[in-house]
């Protein structure tokens, strides 16, 4: 439980009522979130510790409103462990909670893929990905994960397969994804090609900075 005691240790404190706690080795620890956590800190945990951090979120939204920072956290544990069907309907809760957060749309969007390959998805599937896109866009226009994950539907489901793109362009995709002044995290797009199967190298390499 080390790699637990230690994510937890390292998120900033934010409101969930104080009686939820979780025990680890005999200590009480607060829950924490406020900021979702990362790919890199979910990757230290074992799926014991994972568990135990679901049950920690789930405490939370028992104790308290439905609060989308909570529901985000949940639903990244399950994305985490590649279980789409539960990321699903927790990013789905977080976006009824919050409807003008754009992560929420970006999030549900990735769920949807269902850890599969985006070449092999359906078109209304693909269409609907690219509406839950403009949706994050529209909301908040300066991540560049959200810029990534479209280039890599308008190449791997578009151009491989013979199709228009259309617009925006791959390219014109790929420059809001280095653009200077965009918020870009490489944790992000880890856990991008975490909750897929990633196109070849050559490809996945273009959103790296």
């Amino acid at each position: 439980m080390d790699g637990l005691l230690k994510f937890i240790q390292q998120l900033p404190e934010v409101d969930i009522n104080e009686s939820a706690v979780l025990q680890l080795n005999h200590t009480t620890i607060k829950p924490q979130s406020g900021e979702k956590p990362s790919f890199q800190q979910l990757n230290l945990l074992s799926k014991h510790e994972l568990d135990a951090y679901i049950d920690l979120y789930k405490r939370g939204l028992a104790q308290q409103n439905a609060d989308h920072s909570t529901y985000i956290g949940l639903g990244l544990c399950y994305l985490h462990l590649k279980l789409p069907d539960l990321a699903i309907k927790t990013f789905s809760k977080a976006q009824e909670a919050a409807p003008d957060a754009a992560d929420t749309y970006y999030y549900l969007s990735l769920a949807k893929i269902r850890n599969r390959r985006i070449g092999t998805l359906s078109l209304p599937m693909i269409r609907d990905l690219e509406s839950g896109l403009q949706a994050a866009i529209s909301l908040d226009s300066r991540i560049a994960v959200y810029y990534a994950l479209w280039y890599l539907i308008k190449q791997d489901y578009y151009l491989d397969s013979g199709l228009n793109p259309g617009h925006p362009s791959p390219e014109d995709l790929l420059q809001y994804v280095h653009h200077p002044d965009f918020m870009y995290d490489d944790g992000e797009i880890d856990r991008l090609l975490y909750g897929i199967i990633p196109p070849p190298q050559a490809i996945t390499q273009r959103i790296r900075r």
